[in-house]
């Protein structure tokens, strides 16, 4: 990628150019405060926010002889910058992180993501490469960064895990469909409802109940499965977001399952009710 290269060049050169740390910088364990104050006076040497971000990013992330009181300085020092310039100046260098280091880049993301004011399409490609990381901490925060703020791009990576993953990864995967409510998740998660596992039948069923109206036409075909769960599990996905259209549907479920619940088939009939004054007024989307 053109605009990497030149961002990799362009650090090299600041590297060979950068001054020496002080050396009260380069003695071990310096006092946090020390530390930055040493910080400070170094990056008052650079002209411009984005030479100084520059040796941030160094002293941060990239340097490991770094005095690691000296590098959290930084790291909180990048904290005052211009969100947009940090991602400019950053993002370029973390697929060479530590995964160590590459965790505390995401978590500086993390704080700085709503201040950025727009839209940023390395910083996306960051976090939805990061959700499928081998490093299960960065593949945890990454996977909530990209619920949190709708990261679109990181549908493949948690499609893949929700295909490929198991136990606890591959749940989380298929519940963070759910939380993003991204409509495409309804070609794929439903072929999850035949797995042997019960825990995976239900983190999709609650998926595609998040997901919402999209997902109905495959929540209704499970109305009529075999297996009585797997019925009560779409019944309870479909319910909040019914609508008059779908009132012929429950009719039909309560006449096959008669013997439902009394819990659920009071919500049932209290929902029928509802969708049946709305169809009456000629109501066909219930704002409640």
């Amino acid at each position: 990628m053109p605009f990497r290269s030149a961002a990799l060049r362009r650090f090299g050169s600041v590297l060979a150019a950068s001054l020496l740390v002080s050396s009260a910088a380069l003695r071990a364990e310096l006092d946090p405060a020390a530390a930055k104050q040493a910080l400070l006076a170094q990056l008052a040497n650079y002209g411009d926010a984005a030479r100084r971000l520059d040796r941030i990013v160094e002293i941060g992330f990239l340097d490991s002889q770094a005095d690691p009181a000296l590098r959290d300085a930084a790291r909180q020092v990048a904290l005052d910058y211009d969100p947009r310039l940090f991602f400019a100046r950053s993002t370029p260098f973390y697929d060479r992180l530590s995964p160590e280091n590459q965790l505390a880049m995401l978590r500086i993301y993390d704080t700085n993501f709503p201040n950025m004011k727009g839209y940023d399409y390395e910083l996306n490609s960051v976090v939805a490469r990061s959700v499928s990381s081998d490093d299960p901490e960065i593949r945890k925060l990454a996977t909530e960064m990209a619920c949190h703020y709708k990261v679109k791009e990181a549908y493949f990576p948690l499609r893949r895990r929700a295909n490929r993953s198991t136990g606890e990864d591959r749940l989380e995967a298929i519940r963070a469909f759910g939380r993003l409510r991204d409509a495409r998740a309804v070609y794929f998660l439903p072929a999850l409802l035949d797995s042997k596992e019960k825990d995976v039948r239900e983190a999709v069923f609650a998926a595609l109940g998040q997901i919402g109206r999209p997902a109905t036409l495959a929540l209704k075909e499970r109305l009529t499965h075999p297996d009585p769960q797997q019925r009560i599990l779409a019944l309870k996905a479909l319910m909040p977001v019914a609508l008059v259209d779908d009132l012929p549907t429950f009719y039909a479920f309560v006449q096959a399952n008669p013997d439902l619940d009394e819990p659920l088939k009071n919500d049932l009939y209290a929902l029928i009710a509802r969708l049946e004054v709305y169809r009456d007024k000629g109501v066909e989307t219930p704002r409640d």
